[in-house]
Formats: C-alpha cells, sequence, structure tokens
C-alpha cells in the first residue's frame, strides 16, 4: 500500500472557517457532539480525503478574531500567511481573495465560491416624515402633479356649466364654493346627493370624473399602497451601494475596517467602477481604520458608520449577535474566494481537481452553515419594537438568510371540480416518484459495484494507463461563447483566474478528455471570429470546419452542432450535450396613440368587450320593455324611454340612482342580475385587470410568438434574414414540422434576405422590419446582447439537440458518449454559468435610459409584480381617454345651448301664429303709439314678452 502524502494545514479560532466551541479544537469531521465544526474546516477535509492526504492541524492560538490573516511587513510575511513562506505550513485553514501582494508570493487554487460584500449599518429610525411619506408612495409625483390639475381644471369646468345653467334658467342659485366642496368630496368618494347637474355636458363631465378620477385612480391608489405598506423598507438608510457612497461623500456616513479586510485593497488599488467612485467619496472623509471586526460593530452601533464584510466571514457572524442592523448588497462587485499555497506547490493542481469534482459539496457545505438558517452565534435578545433584531429575520433590500413571501389573492373559493387536475397531477407524480425510487436504489446499487471494479482496475493498471493515453484531435476557431479569443493564450483549456471564461464548449471538451484520460491536442483554425465556415459540402466535398474531420486532420470540432440529413451521412452525433430552442430576435416596438390608447382596454379582449356592449343593448330593451307594460298595468305613472337609458348607463359605471326601481318582480330581477353581474363584477375585473396590465405592460414586443410572426411575415410586415446559413434553414427547406411547414408558405412571396454575416443581419434587425433567427449557445446572441432595443421571443419554436460531431465509424464516439452521461451534471452547471449566471460577458451597451432592451439572460418568465410606483407613461392612455371624453362634454354643452336658444325661439314664433293672440297683437300696437318712438325700432317679439309677463 503506497505511503499517503503529509497535508500540513494551520487553524486559528476564527468562525465561521474554523470554530471554537467544540471538545477539541480543531474537530476534523461533523460529530454529534460538535456538528458544526467550521466551513473551510469541512472543505478541506473533504479534499484531503479525496486525495488520500493525511491532513495534519498546525494550531494558531490567537484569541477569537484577533488571528493575523497575513500582513507584510518589511518585505516579510507575517501572521497567518507567514507559515506558508517559511515552510511550515503547506496551506491555510481560511479563504483569501485576490490581490497583488498575495498573487507575488503565493499561489491561488481554483475559485471555492463567489461572494458578494455587503455593507452592514444601524437601522434608521423612524421620523414623523417618512412615516407621512408612506402615504404617498403608491405614485410617483408627476402622476400626483396631474392628479391635482386635473382636479382643479374639473372644477373650473364644472363652476363654469353650473353658471351657465343659472343663465338659461336650469339652475336657481349659482353656488361656485358649494360646487367646489361636492367635487372634493366626490375625489374622496363621498358623493352628495345634492351634486348634480341639468345639461348633458354636466353629467357627462361629472361621470368622467368619478369613473377615473374617483373612482379608478382612487382604487389603484389603494391597492399600490397596501402594497407599499407591506413591502416598507422605510428603515434603510440606502438601498444600494450608490447611495452609500453618495451619504459618504456628504460625510452623513463614515466607513469603518478592521487591517485584514482584503476589501480595502482592492479599495486602493482596484479600477472597478465601485471602487473608483468610493475613493472620490473617502478623500474629505477618510476610511476609520480599527484593531478587531468587535471595535468595527462598536461604530457601528453609533448609527453613524457602515461596516463592509462578507457572509462566510467573522464580522459577519458577529454582527449577528446585534440588534437593529441592516445588510444591504445590491450593487457591490463580486469576488471569489481561493484557497492559498505557497509558491509553485506541488498540491496545486491535484487540489483543482478536486474542487471542481467536488463543487457540489461545497454548495451543499456553504449552505449548511449560511443559507440553512442555522443559528451558529449568541442569539441577541433584542426589544419587540426591534425590527431589525438579527441578520436572519430583517427585512432589509438584500436580506442574507430570508425567502421572497408572495401575496396571493383569491378571487372565489376553489370546488372539487376546479381542482381535480391538480389532484391527479399530483397522484401521477406520486406514481413517476415511486417508479423512479426503485429505479435509483438499483442504479446506485449497480454503480456502486462498478464502481469498485473500476477502481481495482485503475489501481492495477495505472502505470499502463498514463504509458497509453490516446489523443484526441480537436479544431479550435474564435467562435464565442464555444471559444472565446480574449484570453493571454488561444485557445486556454481550462478556467483560471486571468480566464475564468475560456469557453462552453471548450470546458466541456476538456472535462470529457480528462475523464478518458486521453491527451488534448489543439489544432488552431486562423479564420476571424464570426466568420468561420462551420462546415458546408461543394461538389461532393467538405469544407470548413468539418473539413479537418473529412480529411482525418481532426478528430472532432469544438463546436455543438444540430442533427440535419447532410452532416448525418459523413458524420457520427455524439449523445445529445443539451436541449436548445431557436430564438426570433427584433427591434422593440415604438408606441404609437392607438396603443397608448388600447393600453386602457387591454384587460378584455374584443370578444368580451363586444359581448358586454351586446349585453348592455339587450338588457336595455328588457328593462325599457318591462317599465312600458308596468305602465299599461297603471305600476308605473309615466314611460320614460330615454331616463331608463340613463340610468341603466349609470349602473354599468357603478352609479346608481335613487329613482331607478321598478314595480315587478321580473323589473326587480333582471336589475338585481344586471347589478351583480354586468355591472358589479366585470367593473371590478376590469379596475383589477387594468391594473395589472398597466404595471406589466409588454407593448413594446412586435408579436408573443413564433405564429404571430409567421402571419407578420406573409403579410409582408416582417422579413427574415440569416447571417450565416445554418441548421434552422436547411430544416426551413426540408422539414415537415409544423413549424416550417408554416414558415415556407410565409416565405414564398416575401423570400429570406442573405445578409452575408452576423453583423449585417441584426443591422437589418436595427432597421425595424426584419427578424433574425438565432440560439442561445451562439455568436450570434452574443453579438446581439451588445446592442439595444431588442426583445427575444422563444414561445412555439421547435426544441433542437445539440451534439458533438465525429468521424464516421470513429472508435472515440462510444467511449465519449459514455463519459456525456456520466458527467452531464457538469455540462449543465456549465450550461449554467455561461447561458443562465448572469455574467456580462460581451460588451455592455450604453443604451438610453429610456431604452426599452429586454434583457436575453432575464430567467423571470412569469409576470412579477413590480414594487415601484405608476408613472405617468403608464397611466397616459387613461387620462387620453379622460380629456377625449372632455372633448365629447364640449360638444354636447354648445349644442344644448344652441338647442336651448332655437327651441326659445320657436315657442314665441308659435304663441305669434297662435289666433287666439290677436287681441294681445293690438294691445301691443296700443302700448306702440304711447310712445315717442317710430314703429320700425319697435322690438314686436319683446313687447309681447312684457305682455305675457304682466297677464301672468
Amino acid at each position: 500500500m503506497l505511503k499517503k502524502k503529509d497535508f500540513r494545514v494551520v487553524f486559528a479560532r476564527n468562525p465561521p472557517d474554523a470554530y471554537p466551541n467544540c471538545p477539541q479544537f480543531p474537530t476534523l469531521q461533523p460529530t454529534f457532539q460538535c456538528p458544526f465544526p467550521g466551513y473551510t474546516l469541512e472543505i478541506l477535509k473533504m479534499l484531503a480525503d479525496s486525495l488520500h492526504w493525511n491532513l495534519i492541524p498546525i494550531v494558531e492560538n490567537a484569541p477569537v478574531g484577533e488571528a493575523n490573516w497575513g500582513l507584510k511587513v518589511n518585505e516579510t510575511w507575517t501572521g497567518m500567511l507567514g507559515y506558508l513562506t517559511n515552510g511550515t505550513a503547506d496551506t491555510v485553514c481560511m479563504t483569501y481573495q485576490w490581490t497583488d501582494s498575495r498573487d507575488q508570493a503565493f499561489d491561488y487554487s481554483y475559485p471555492i465560491t463567489n461572494i458578494q460584500p455587503i455593507f452592514v449599518a444601524r437601522a434608521k429610525n423612524e421620523t414623523a416624515a417618512s412615516v407621512l411619506w408612506n402615504a404617498f408612495k403608491p405614485f410617483s409625483w408627476p402622476v400626483w402633479g396631474t392628479l391635482f390639475a386635473s382636479l382643479i381644471f374639473n372644477i373650473f369646468v364644472m363652476i363654469f356649466i353650473s353658471k351657465i345653467e343659472c343663465m338659461i334658467s336650469l339652475r336657481k342659485k349659482f353656488q361656485p364654493f358649494e360646487m367646489i366642496w361636492h367635487a372634493i368630496q366626490l375625489q374622496l368618494n363621498e358623493k352628495a346627493e345634492h351634486f348634480l347637474f341639468f345639461t348633458l355636458s354636466g353629467n357627462i363631465v361629472l361621470f368622467l370624473f368619478a369613473l377615473i378620477q374617483s373612482g379608478l385612480m382612487i382604487d389603484l391608489y389603494k391597492g399600490l399602497l397596501l402594497s407599499s405598506l407591506l413591502t416598507s423598507n422605510g428603515e434603510n438608510p440606502f438601498q444600494n451601494s450608490d447611495e452609500m457612497i453618495q451619504l459618504i461623500a456628504e460625510k452623513e456616513y463614515h466607513l469603518t475596517t478592521d487591517f485584514y479586510n482584503w476589501y480595502f485593497d482592492d479599495l486602493q488599488n482596484s479600477n472597478a467602477t465601485h471602487f473608483v467612485k468610493l475613493r472620490a467619496a473617502v478623500k474629505d472623509n477618510p476610511v476609520v481604520k480599527v484593531d478587531n471586526p468587535d471595535e468595527a460593530l462598536n461604530l457601528v452601533d453609533t448609527g453613524k458608520y457602515v461596516y463592509p464584510i462578507q457572509q462566510d466571514s467573522l464580522s459577519f457572524q458577529q454582527s449577528k449577535e446585534r440588534c437593529n442592523y441592516i445588510y444591504i448588497s445590491q450593487g457591490m462587485p463580486q469576488v471569489s474566494e481561493y484557497l492559498l499555497f505557497p509558491k509553485n506547490s506541488s498540491f496545486m493542481s491535484e487540489m483543482n481537481r478536486q474542487i471542481i469534482m467536488n463543487y457540489d459539496f461545497i454548495q451543499r457545505t456553504f449552505y449548511k452553515y449560511f443559507e440553512s438558517g442555522y443559528k451558529l452565534t449568541t442569539i441577541p435578545r433584542c426589544t419587540t419594537t426591534s425590527s431589525y433584531s438579527n441578520s436572519d429575520d430583517s427585512s432589509s433590500s438584500d436580506d442574507q438568510n430570508s425567502d421572497t413571501d408572495t401575496t396571493k389573492t383569491t378571487q372565489k373559493p376553489l370546488d372539487l371540480e376546479s381542482v381535480i387536475g391538480v389532484f391527479m397531477i399530483g397522484a401521477l407524480g406520486i406514481g413517476i416518484s415511486i417508479i423512479a425510487f426503485f429505479s435509483e436504489i438499483y442504479y446506485y446499487w449497480h454503480m456502486r459495484i462498478l464502481e469498485r471494479h473500476v477502481r481495482m482496475r485503475n489501481h492495477l493498471n495505472v502505470g499502463h494507463l498514463r504509458m497509453s493515453r490516446k489523443n484526441l484531435r480537436v479544431v479550435f476557431a474564435p467562435n464565442p461563447p464555444d471559444v472565446y479569443p480574449n484570453c493571454p493564450k488561444f485557445p486556454t483549456l481550462e478556467p483560471d483566474f486571468k480566464c475564468p471564461f475560456p469557453g462552453y464548449t471548450v470546458e466541456i471538451l476538456k472535462m470529457l478528455a480528462d475523464s478518458l484520460h486521453w491527451n488534448l491536442i489543439p489544432i488552431v483554425d486562423q479564420t476571424p471570429m464570426g466568420q468561420a465556415n462551420w462546415g458546408s459540402k461543394v461538389n461532393g466535398t467538405w469544407i470548413g470546419m468539418l473539413g479537418y474531420l473529412a480529411n482525418n486532420t481532426a478528430d472532432t470540432v469544438c463546436m455543438t452542432y444540430q442533427w440535419t440529413n447532410a452532416r448525418d451521412r459523413d458524420f457520427d452525433y455524439t449523445y445529445p450535450i443539451n436541449n436548445v430552442q431557436p430564438i426570433f430576435v427584433a427591434r422593440v416596438k415604438n408606441e404609437s396613440v392607438s396603443s397608448v390608447l388600447w393600453s386602457a382596454f387591454a384587460p378584455f379582449s374584443w370578444s368580451v368587450w363586444g359581448t358586454l356592449f351586446a349585453s348592455l343593448i339587450f338588457n336595455i330593451f328588457v328593462l325599457i320593455f318591462i317599465s312600458k307594460i308596468e305602465c299599461m298595468i297603471a305600476l308605473r305613472q309615466k314611460f320614460r324611454p330615454f331616463e331608463m337609458v340613463w340610468n341603466v348607463v349609470q349602473l354599468q359605471l357603478s352609479e346608481t340612482s335613487n329613482e331607478f326601481v321598478f314595480y315587478t318582480i321580473s323589473g326587480n330581477t333582471v336589475l338585481f342580475l344586471f347589478a351583480l353581474l354586468q355591472s358589479g363584477l366585470m367593473v371590478d375585473l376590469y379596475k383589477g385587470l387594468l391594473l395589472t396590465s398597466l404595471l406589466t405592460s409588454d407593448s413594446g414586443t412586435p408579436f408573443q410568438n413564433s405564429d404571430e410572426m409567421i402571419k407578420l411575415i406573409a403579410a409582408k410586415k416582417y422579413h427574415i434574414a440569416s447571417g450565416i446559413v445554418n441548421w434552422y434553414f436547411e430544416d426551413l427547406q426540408n422539414s415537415n414540422a409544423s413549424h416550417f411547414v408554416k414558415l415556407r408558405d410565409a416565405i414564398k412571396n416575401n423570400p429570406i434576405v442573405h445578409a452575408g454575416n452576423v453583423a449585417n443581419a441584426l443591422d437589418l434587425v436595427d432597421t425595424g422590419n426584419y427578424v433574425y433567427p438565432m440560439q442561445q449557445d451562439s455568436l450570434a446572441f452574443q453579438r446581439s446582447k451588445e446592442r439595444c432595443d431588442y426583445v427575444y421571443i422563444s414561445k412555439g419554436m421547435p426544441q433542437v439537440s445539440s451534439y458533438l460531431i465525429f468521424q464516421k465509424n470513429s472508435p472515440m464516439t462510444s467511449q465519449i458518449n459514455q463519459q456525456i452521461i456520466m458527467n452531464y451534471g457538469f455540462i449543465q452547471r456549465t450550461f449554467n454559468k455561461y447561458f443562465n449566471n448572469g455574467y456580462k460577458l460581451t460588451k455592455i451597451p450604453k443604451c438610453d435610459s429610456t431604452s426599452n432592451t429586454k434583457d436575453p439572460d432575464d430567467k423571470l418568465e412569469k409576470t412579477t409584480i413590480t414594487k415601484k410606483p405608476l408613472d405617468l407613461e403608464s397611466m397616459v392612455g387613461v387620462f387620453m381617454i379622460g380629456a377625449l371624453g372632455i372633448g365629447v362634454s364640449v360638444i354636447a354643452f354648445f349644442s344644448e345651448i344652441y338647442y336651448y336658444w332655437h327651441m326659445r325661439i320657436l315657442q314665441r314664433q308659435l304663441q305669434m301664429r297662435d289666433p287666439w293672440n290677436v287681441r294681445h297683437l293690438a294691445k301691443i300696437a296700443q302700448l306702440h303709439f304711447t310712445t315717442n318712438q317710430s314703429y320700425d325700432n319697435i322690438d314686436v317679439m319683446k313687447l309681447f314678452d312684457n305682455f305675457s309677463d304682466k297677464q301672468n
């Protein structure tokens, strides 16, 4: 048996790396008496056991919180890192961040994990101003200003109409101050009984004001107010790092640190935007340095200091033992954590491999110590009034250990018929889980036996394997994201500190080759980036990347391919690497007047609006018919069909009239059903759906799925652009899938525009009338993220698999297939690393603040309700409908004035023509002869009015 290698590790009492509260220090494995020996300790022990090393502990006896992590004094390293430089130890049971000075003297391992710095500060006490501000949170200041201006405008319009009504004798008394009070009452949902108008224009203005200004906006305010109060974070002194930097620059807060914090090394040397801004802020407000974390937290308790820490640090553990702290990490730069070794250490290569192979264990250990909610520190006894008594329970903007709660509002009780499908899916899932349970038992039992055989075989034949390693010849071309060309060396086959993202397919191929103990021989294709020929067949000969395989220059290509008939005849496909879904990229559609107006009608489809309107007309005729019957059987005094129409319209808009009654059971039944369903339920549904549509508007998307896009292409409103011919266009010509059959019919009269390359195709998309098909793991997708105002639509597109391609009948294919299956977890993690974790691997576009670009890496497919106030842009459609209604009321106002004036003239002319008025005319003439005026100057109509007044 081979002798185990000794692995010397320095341990210091520094939670959470190594906890000092176990019976023995250090305790190298979790036990019943010591379930949490330390985060870094557990990781190091697992790595050493995986390598069959003897872990020899070297104990540093510094008290808790006073360990010297490692300082360079007079060109000599002291503290924990001094053990490494003088050859006493091989590594330290602590994780370090990268700095220039450490990089010159030590070797960094593969990253253990990524962390984000956290700013800890004391919660801000609520003031009277902050409490009052809660009531104004639902709307932004422009919306409040618009609402106030609309209120003033409507008050003046109502006063003016009431004045006109007095002039034409429809209103007895002009009372402007009472009109103002009534308008304010209506704005606050307190309608007065005597607040009414006698003209159609006045009623229209009153109706629109009650519907939009008083009804809709107040209901929106109530819902948003509840949301803002439930999600209030008013005790946070700042929400992100930019606000914190501004407060430090204004000297409202000060920055404090202990001597061993890496953050301040980067503050002095880093060119990252965050540190550049912070350096400018601390020029006139110097950093306060203290000896240990406890002194720094004492300064934080004063309320005017912020302290940068990280989740896996002693400072964070000690902060959880205090009350009224908040933790904010938004806007902070992420950094990696490493183990440190002496320069050119022989342990490095084996340790890096084990870190990669045991990454799942590292993540589980991180979750155990920092995200599972275990209370590993002294629990503080905070007062009940404290909102931030523990970091695990805090409601700060970046809570470190809490889940997001979602408030669900049910519309009606759920019956069995509604949820039977849910129960059936649950029963089906239980059945599948039982089958999977027994399958997993068999699989792991079988794999355990195979693993034992493999270990024995490897132990016996290790020397033979080293001598007989195969060569895997791979063609590499600069083609992101398969291979990135921006590393110091091309190709870089493994991620390292200087090149953490060498390429998606590069990492997969290297892992597969290492698993098979093959030597990976790179063959570099010198084609410029974006112009590589993936492989095409010309005159029966394959050229481009696949030409290397056809002429036996290489075994495979560092690219993933989709299945086509032509490739299948000449090459072998591996087991699928992953499944990809084509994406159509298009330019955001600019909003027009019609789209802005449509936002007010978006809650219901046109068919629902038509049904509601038809139901309204039907109910009007039914109620008029019933009222006519009531008149005929002497239950109703007078038949008034037009008043009945107006009352029904009022009821539809939730404004009931006290005189709207019926005297028969049938009439009251129809009225009850109309008020319950048509007026009550549908209007309430409209209000709720309108709020949702305003908050989650997606008006910039030109189409929602592939079927809508195909219709637009058939109508020649959009055209398809192609950069380089890929599998999608080959399937478009030959596939019988429904999607491709429909699209072939659409492009018969609207041919595909071949742009020649990716850049030209995206230039066509920028014009606004082109769509470009691509996929998430393609160069075209990476290039598209460098531009602004793009949307990405994949709904309705057929999924396809991606494969590696080998020579026909290659002996390597079967072995590669087995390793793809065995390492599928690594392949999925690599896919998430490049495409789902949000890393910006391309040039970040400098878009305008008004840009509507939809982030293609955004994984939030579900609709989320934003917590920001409604802005004026969202509400402009509602206000425009209100303005349109006011315009109609103005037209009605002048029409009514003309109508009353014209009717009065007609009334006078009819009275003149009456034969009984001959004596009146004679008396008028008699009045005329008693005056000194000439006959031509006599106004006969005015004399007649005066005579009629005297008679009355």
